[in-house]
């Protein structure tokens, strides 16, 4: 649906003043609408990551995603996780940060 939307460069020709503002108004609308529908539909994901290095923190996600320490949140009390832990994280929308929600035992 967002592909179909954003080909619609305009108002249709021949329009009005008045109706070709409020067309492209009615066009924005419905962009914000979908785009906020398919951001609504997972607002978190569950996902399971390895500390790589602890100074600086990386966690890596799997084969081609890497966790920085900035894109990582702790609960209040969460003890430093050490090189080899396995988390459990959380992945807000938008993939940007995640949230350590504990630590896995094998």
């Amino acid at each position: 649906m967002l592909a179909v939307i954003d080909k619609i460069k305009g108002p249709p020709r021949g329009l009005p003043r008045g109706e070709v503002s409020f067309v492209i108004e009615l066009v924005q609308t419905i962009k914000r609408a979908a785009i906020e529908a398919v951001e609504a539909e997972v607002p978190a994901v569950p996902c399971v990551g390895t500390v790589m290095t602890d100074n600086p923190l990386e966690i890596r996600l799997n084969q081609r995603l890497t966790l920085s320490g900035r894109q990582v949140l702790f609960l209040a009390g969460q003890r430093i996780p050490a090189r080899g832990d396995r988390l459990a994280l959380l992945r807000f929308a938008g993939g940007q940060k995640y949230l350590v929600l504990g630590w896995l035992r094998e």
